[in-house]
């Protein structure tokens, strides 16, 4: 094939391709845009409607978009619209097509409804000499859409049930229901007045709120803050009376609450009155401080609002995080418990942490940390008094508890003294030393922080983690059992080779690594022939990888009157309580695992 004859075909290649290409690709994209732009009601555009008139025989509502305010109401009452319900109609106006043509000359209109509309809308476009007009009558007796009719026009289309909701609008529906317009960030001070209280709150940032009236104090952050968003996200559900001659009649004159927030740099005041409840519409008769229409509001709002000043005071009563903690120290009657951060301090789940009072022993992290989140949300469940002239009645001059924590870097504990019990109110008394105040605490919540040695200590008798374990030797009086295996997979060695379930033997060690012991005593207070250990019942004795020895444990006799046994370690001359099921547990032979 010459160059002339394959030059040739590459030119016919070329335009066969820009054929395709601009006929079939950009020609089809162009005839399918002008097909659907054919089967549009109206060719307009969103930004030139100026206004739209929804008619119904006894009702006229009428939209108009303002240049400030947007698109407001202005028939039958002059308010502000609601921008996304609007959207709704101008897409119907803007983007609604018909279904089909049912009659390009009806005779009779009356046959579709079309008579009397049962809705006309109207859309005023700047610069055109009259409006633009679609009527819509009766429904399809298939109920599949909706006759109707552009302007006067004798053709009567169909138009989609879809298009026909997007005009059926009423003035609830078009009115914007907004109560308040508040953002969250820009509210400085909240004042919420109920009768002849005030409580009043001021931002400080992010540090929160504090209160300012009717006392200083501190506020709760997450309350204010649920008021300001409910407000802010409260919608009005029904619209009572534009221009009422008696506000008393819906508890408005005085209102039963008056909020009041000051927003932004200048302090913009917006306010919120809320009377009575109306029962029978189950919602509270409200309206807002700039306007005269009454409106209801849910009832579920005044769950938001505080009834008096402490149902909004911060009730944390200490404020430190735990990760700064480096020791605890807990005084209770002459006994004095001392916990402290060895290692890896403020690094959770690593920190290791040693009773240093009454004893020196290992302490438990997961209880210790417990503690320290029971004390870091401990709550005030009642302000008792601001300023207590005397701490006697409280139990308070001679405090049966005293709970300090100290914070590493901190020359001075933040400390906590626990007072008497009140039955009647069922809890304790407490106080912090730099404030006169005495509040009052959940019983439980003072049997979380006051705590004994015991309560903080590490009670398991083995350390080891189960996932590390590669042997376990357990001897009774009359057999050896020998498990060996890599964690996952394990195999019985004695008294018989024999392969095991894995989960069995995982689900023993687990069990052994969280065995505790119930009490314990030096190795001379119990009688040899009372422990039974010099004749155990059964020796454990656990291996990790690298063949290194964990420890060996022996169990002997019962402890009399208890559901335990007695035990000892190889590596600690005590003498251990120990849950006696323990025995039980222990495989003496082939098939027990």
């Amino acid at each position: 094939m010459s160059w002339k004859t394959t030059l040739g075909l590459v030119i016919v290649a070329a335009l066969l391709g820009g054929y395709y290409y601009w006929y079939e690709v950009k020609g089809g994209e162009q005839r399918k845009a002008a097909e659907e732009a054919a089967q549009r009601l109206f060719q307009l555009k969103r930004d030139a409607i100026e206004t739209v008139t929804l008619k119904r025989q006894k009702e006229t509502i009428k939209l108009a978009k303002d240049p400030a305010e947007g698109w407001m109401l202005v028939e039958p009452v002059r308010a502000k619209a609601d921008q996304r319900t609007v959207d709704e109609v101008l897409d119907g106006l803007v983007e609604g097509k018909r279904d089909k043509v049912i009659a390009e000359q009806a005779s009779d209109l009356a046959d579709f409804g079309l008579t009397e509309p049962s809705l006309v809308v109207e859309a005023t476009v700047k610069e055109a000499a009259s409006p633009t007009v679609l009527q819509i009558g009766a429904r399809t007796p298939t109920f599949s859409g909706y006759y109707a009719r552009e302007g006067e026009q004798s053709k009567v289309l169909m138009i989609p049930t879809t298009l026909q909701t997007k005009f059926d609008k009423t003035v609830f529906n078009l009115r914007d229901k907004t109560v308040l317009s508040l953002d969250q960030n820009q509210v400085k001070r909240v004042e919420i007045q109920h009768g002849e209280q005030v409580i009043a709150v001021e931002s400080q940032g992010e540090q929160g709120w504090q209160m300012v009236a009717p006392l200083q104090a501190k506020a709760d952050k997450t309350k204010v803050t649920d008021l300001i968003s409910a407000i802010n996200g409260a919608k009005v559900k029904e619209f009572i009376e534009e221009t009422p001659q008696d506000l008393g009649k819906y508890g408005l004159n005085p209102p039963k609450w008056r909020l009041t927030f000051l927003i932004g740099d200048d302090r913009a005041e917006k306010s919120l009155l809320i009377g009575e409840e109306d029962t029978a519409k189950g919602g509270l008769n409200a309206k807002r401080g700039a306007t005269d229409n009454v409106f209801l509001l849910e009832t579920k709002l005044s769950e938001k609002l505080p009834k008096e000043a402490s149902d909004w005071r911060d009730r944390k009563l200490l404020a430190f995080e735990r990760e700064k903690v480096d020791k605890v120290e807990i005084f209770a009657g002459d006994a004095a418990t001392e916990v402290a951060c060895v290692e890896h301090c403020g690094q959770i789940p690593d920190d290791r942490w040693q009773l240093k009072r009454p004893l020196e022993a290992k302490a438990d992290a997961i209880k210790v940390r417990t503690l320290l989140r029971n004390l870091e949300e401990l709550k005030v469940k009642t302000f008792i008094t601001e300023a207590a002239d005397d701490l006697a009645p409280y139990g308070l001059d001679q405090p049966s508890a005293q709970v300090r924590v100290w914070l590493r870097e901190t020359p001075e504990p933040i400390t906590v003294l626990v007072g008497r019990n009140d039955a009647d109110k069922d809890g304790y008394y407490v106080k912090v030393p730099e404030k006169p105040a005495v509040y009052l605490i959940e019983t439980r919540d003072r049997n979380d922080i006051v705590k004994q040695p015991r309560d903080l200590r590490d009670l398991k008798l083995l350390a080891f983690k189960a996932r590390d374990v590669r042997k376990i030797e357990i001897k009774h009086p009359d057999r050896e059992v020998v498990i060996e295996g890599d964690g996952e997979t394990w195999s019985q060695i004695k008294p018989e080779r024999a392969k095991l379930d894995g989960y069995k033997v995982r689900s023993l060690l687990w069990k052994l690594e969280d065995l505790e012991f119930k009490e314990e005593w030096p190795a001379t207070a119990v009688a040899p022939e009372a422990h039974g250990l010099d004749s155990p019942a059964a020796t454990l004795t656990l291996w990790v990888q690298d063949g290194k020895k964990v420890d060996a444990l022996k169990l002997g006799k019962p402890v009399e009157g208890k559901e335990w046994i007695y035990a000892q370690l190889e590596s600690n001359p005590m003498l251990y309580a120990v849950d006696a099921k323990v025995l039980g547990d222990l495989p003496k032979g082939t098939g027990d695992i």
